[in-house]
């Protein structure tokens, strides 16, 4: 008889997600999820979206995402770096906070809506890149 518990520690997912515009908060606490790769259909990220998925370590944002909401990617302890994509524009409150391993950030230089705390308790930040940025 196998455990259900023995099963989620060894099960990692690698998720793509193209078929929807604007993802929801389905993904919250799910612990399974490694990387998220977002496909050309995906525009909007809402609020708390994958909130606390403790094993994501790798994002790719697609070319058309424009809204990362609040508390987006927050405690998602293993997320290393962002790269967000110049179709971005607005970034919630909280967004990327408690991300301690999150080191390298990239920002595009039309991002002009940037929410507070978007980095709070990420305290290995090495590495910043950013253009012009209004908020």
């Amino acid at each position: 008889m196998l455990r259900v518990d023995k099963v989620k520690e060894k099960v990692k997912i690698e998720l793509f997600i193209n078929d929807i515009e604007s993802i929801g908060p389905k993904f919250r606490s799910n612990n399974l999820i490694k990387k998220i790769k977002f496909g050309p259909k995906v525009n909007n990220i809402a609020s708390s979206a994958f909130y606390q998925c403790e094993n994501l370590s790798d994002v790719i944002f697609s070319s058309s995402i424009t809204t990362i909401g609040e508390n987006s990617f927050n405690g998602c302890p293993k997320l290393k770096q962002i790269t967000i994509p110049s179709s971005v524009t607005t970034i919630g409150n909280s967004s990327f906070s408690n991300c301690p391993s999150l080191t390298k950030i990239s920002f595009p230089s039309n991002v002009n809506n940037i929410g507070s705390n978007i980095f709070n308790n990420c305290d290995n930040i090495q590495e910043l890149e950013c253009d012009h940025i209004n908020y």
